[in-house]
């Protein structure tokens, strides 16, 4: 089982490394390949491991007098092809659901550092209307107003243009201060760096371009030829975002309009305040979105929460499952090992010392099983994060340990696996009785 172990893990390695067969941002199916390859591999360790392990810990617990513990491991090595299948369905289930929280961890971390680059002015400001399909620009009287408004301090102005590029939708942005020296998005780059022409990771990775490469991008007002500056990290659309200077915008697209604005409170002023303020000047039929910057960040972050609830919730039913399975077999097991137990009680053993027994079994094998998940959900995680993610929306997370939850659950699937040997323990002890010896 080395070996295939081995094998799979050279298999795994592989196919991440295979571009995809429908391009970028299609289905990462050998990425998908790679993950379940990884996932098969260290399920292939789990009769080598337990064929290292359990003789070593009988042999310790032993010298150590910890009777129970070493009768345990002894058990459970001398039925190595019961106890890997029952390690594996715990590793399975440990593997799949930590290796999918250090993914949903690392993108949470990831999106919130990015939100706090992208979201500098204290009042964001958007017509009601507004969506990223139809970004509703702001009549420029009342944006004159709004910027006016008292506790001012700066304004910038935002603008989205819904576009084609080689056939393909993009989103084409520019962004500039409207008032005094206003807080821009700080872009953390991928490659390259600051320029009148920027690309969003998805839009380099869809088109092949990088910087320093060369494009023509044509609109209604002119055609331009565009070198690319710098590919920036950025999680707002999987279909790409080409950033341009105000000054490129107005000459291929005419002059922008201002779709988003946000304002900076002048000191002494709090972000509520200000919005308080903008939200009285503007009146109740202006139709406005008006947001702080503590609010919108919330609003975000509880828009990704509630997008991987059901995650949680589908990762805790395969964990249910797998502990199911786990008490069944060991059930099973126990009406095999019937004669077994009444031998034990036969030669003087309690029934406190049987339990603890039993329980010692289901608690060593939880051990080692988590050992195996946690093998398997930093394989799997890994190739989440930087293969299946990358191949499906183009961009790319930080790698995150979100260790309280991870510590969590393994203490919870470490006492999940230990109940589920709670009733086959109870039903080893009634059926312990001189009338199992009597039957052979």
């Amino acid at each position: 089982m080395g070996v295939v172990a081995a094998g799979l893990a050279v298999a795994a390695v592989a196919a991440a490394r295979l571009p995809e067969p429908g391009g970028p941002l299609g289905v990462p199916w050998f990425g998908f390949l790679s993950a379940l390859a990884a996932v098969l591999a260290c399920a292939a360790l789990a009769p080598p491991l337990l064929a290292v392990a359990l003789p070593r810990l009988r042999a310790a617990f032993l010298r150590r007098r910890q009777a129970a513990l070493g009768l345990a491991a002894g058990a459970l090595g001398g039925a190595l092809r019961r106890s890997s299948l029952i390690a594996v369905a715990v590793a399975t289930a440990a593997g799949v659901l930590l290796g999918v929280a250090i993914l949903v961890g690392s993108f949470r971390t990831t999106v919130q550092v990015w939100i706090g680059q992208q979201l500098r002015n204290d009042v964001f400001i958007r017509a009601a209307d507004w969506n990223r399909t139809r970004p509703v620009a702001l009549a420029p009287a009342l944006v004159a107003a709004l910027a006016a408004t008292p506790g001012v301090r700066a304004a910038a102005a935002s603008h989205t243009q819904l576009w084609q590029f080689r056939g393909r939708p993009i989103e084409v942005n520019t962004r500039w201060a409207l008032r005094g020296d206003a807080a821009l998005p700080h872009p953390r780059f991928l490659a390259g760096g600051a320029g009148p022409v920027l690309a969003s990771e998805p839009f380099a990775r869809r088109f092949h371009l990088w910087p320093g490469d060369r494009f023509t991008l044509a609109g209604p007002a002119g055609t331009a030829e565009l070198r690319l500056a710098g590919v920036y990290y950025d999680y707002t659309t999987s279909n790409g975002v080409l950033a341009l200077s105000p000054a490129l915008y107005t000459r291929i697209f005419g002059p922008p309009p201002v779709s988003e604005l946000g304002l900076d409170a002048a000191p002494g002023v709090t972000a509520a305040a200000l919005r308080r303020r903008v939200l009285e000047r503007a009146g109740a039929r202006a139709g406005l979105v008006v947001n702080d910057n503590a609010a919108l960040r919330a609003q975000a972050m509880a828009v990704f929460d509630q997008t991987f609830r059901i995650t949680y919730a589908l990762e805790a039913i395969t964990l249910l499952v797998a502990i199911l399975g786990v008490g069944n077999t060991l059930l099973a097991v126990v009406l095999e090992r019937a004669r077994e137990f009444a031998i034990l009680r036969f030669l003087g053993a309690t029934r406190g010392q049987l339990r603890r027994l039993l329980l010692a079994e289901a608690g060593l094998l939880a051990t080692l099983a988590l050992v195996l998940g946690w093998a398997m959900a930093a394989a799997l995680a890994l190739i989440l994060v930087r293969v299946v993610n990358v191949q499906s929306f183009g961009w790319t997370i930080q790698f995150h340990w979100p260790w309280a939850y991870l510590a969590s659950a393994t203490v919870l699937i470490w006492l999940a696996t230990l109940a589920a040997g709670v009733l086959p323990a109870r039903s080893a002890l009634r059926l312990a009785t001189p009338a199992a010896l009597e039957a052979e």
